[in-house]
């Protein structure tokens, strides 16, 4: 993964329901261009999650005929999709589908890929997370609920990081832990205990966290990350470290919510339509709605002072070959 160069992205406004994400071309068959799938931060009126069709391969589709089903929970979310390449691969150019499988739950069944859904949830409650830690240049900072910490704009090390539930439920708990550049793997702690160093100026280069306790399985845990080359990942739901794509990463900025889940009342099947969900996509009668996701990547912030809008938060800059043509097919 250190050889991979990212190339372009491009944001889906996807509405709640499934939605089947399908890699379908590549100019260059034999090293093909790999489309890294991801959710911006700071959404949390909604909830997503993705079924990839190789778990070992979590968030990418590597090669043409690879798909991914996402579920959008609550209101309408964004979804960023980035081409990476290779030093071998000689086009950047693909064809991408992005086709809705239904408006609400339903089953979704594709060769490969199902995803049973008869015990689909919805969005009850939301409880946004506190964090607390020190930061390069900032020193210890404590934070309110469904705030970042970190400041990627500037691309500043979190050297160590507490995570807080205010209003925790009983019977359920976080555990998290970190490794450490030149330490190592750090011990799993609970909430409000602080893992990594402090003022050592050595830096998390991955972190894992994953809910416990006998009531873990009524909530759902998002947590989402910046690293210094990488940008915004969300962290594995198992409970495994997550990693920067590149050697040398280290955590920028870090931000959760967790969501409490209810059953839904009886599964809606509705036919499949395809249409074109790109973010740019011209429509003859959009949508209006009440309140809609910022776009945190806009490039229009200039310099003003960041409020954990995170904009910019990828250093890379664009190369100067010919970008590629995302390609999305509709019938």
């Amino acid at each position: 993964m250190s050889q991979l160069k990212p190339i372009e992205s491009k944001n889906l406004r996807l509405p709640a329901g499934l939605h089947l994400l399908s890699y379908l071309e590549a100019v260059d068959n034999n090293n093909p261009p790999l489309v890294n799938l991801a959710v911006p931060m700071g959404q949390v009126d909604s909830q997503v999650s993705f079924l990839f069709q190789d778990p070992r391969n979590e968030g990418f589709l590597n090669k043409p005929n690879d798909r991914a089903v996402v579920r959008v929970v609550g209101k309408p979310a964004e979804i960023m999709v980035g081409i990476f390449v290779t030093p071998e691969c000689t086009s950047a150019e693909i064809k991408f589908e992005a086709k809705p499988l239904s408006s609400d739950a339903t089953t979704a069944t594709d060769e490969n890929i199902t995803e049973t859904t008869k015990e689909d949830v919805l969005s009850e409650k939301n409880y946004p997370l506190a964090f607390s830690g020190h930061v390069q240049w900032q020193g210890d900072v404590q934070l309110a609920a469904g705030e970042a910490l970190g400041n990627p704009e500037k691309n500043w090390r979190i050297e160590s990081f507490a995570i807080h539930w205010p209003e925790k439920p009983a019977e359920v708990d976080i555990e998290y832990y970190c490794h450490v550049n030149n330490l190592g793997q750090s011990p799993k702690s609970s909430l409000n205990a602080l893992v990594g160093t402090k003022a050592r100026a050595l830096p998390i280069a991955a972190i894992s966290a994953q809910l416990t306790g006998a009531n873990a399985d009524r909530y759902d845990l998002t947590i989402e990350v910046i690293f210094s080359e990488t940008g915004v990942r969300t962290l594995s739901t198992e409970g495994e470290l997550t990693w920067g794509l590149h050697d040398n990463e280290y955590l920028t900025a870090i931000r959760g919510i967790v969501t409490e889940k209810v059953m839904a009342e009886e599964p809606v099947v509705t036919d499949n339509v395809v249409e074109n969900i790109w973010a740019d996509a011209v429509q003859s009668e959009p949508i209006k709605e009440e309140t809609s996701a910022e776009n945190i990547w806009d490039d229009s912030v200039g310099e003003q002072t960041p409020q954990n809008a995170w904009e910019n938060a990828t250093d890379e800059t664009a190369p100067t070959e010919k970008k590629p043509a995302f390609t999305v097919q509709t019938f």
